[in-house]
């Protein structure tokens, strides 16, 4: 089975999109491209992979603003110098580790805000 890969490049040169064809059938080409790519690259929706990069960006800006680096964050949270590395080149890290970060970071009432907001299914429901 032969796997043809082809390349093309958008117009911004900034996203490139991979058109898999062969007899693997349509299911396995989504899987392998939902692995090589992230969705919001192309169109304009949230993803798993958006909400991460984002959440990385911020905990290096506030240890940034904070005017402390990675080895003093670590020791502060009490996470590894390298588990503090891995996180911020990958997203990877516990919630735990996220959150004693959280804590040396002085954010730690921040986490009491995630799943906080009522979500509404019914527009009788919506007070806004």
């Amino acid at each position: 089975m032969v796997l043809h890969l082809f390349f093309v490049v958008n117009k911004n040169y900034q996203n490139i999109i991979r058109i898999l064809t062969n007899e693997v059938g349509y299911a396995k080409i989504l899987v392998i491209m939902d692995k090589l790519f992230d969705i919001g690259q192309f169109v304009p929706v949230l993803t798993e992979q958006a909400v991460i990069a984002e959440l990385v960006k911020r905990v290096k800006q506030r240890r940034k603003e904070l005017g402390i680096t990675q080895r003093d964050l670590a020791t502060r949270s009490g996470v590894s110098y390298g588990s503090l590395k891995r996180f911020e080149a990958t997203g990877e890290i516990s919630l735990a580790f996220l959150v004693k970060i959280g804590n040396a970071m002085q954010c730690l009432e921040d986490f009491n805000q995630l799943f906080g907001a009522k979500k509404v299914t019914n527009l009788k429901d919506y007070n806004g």
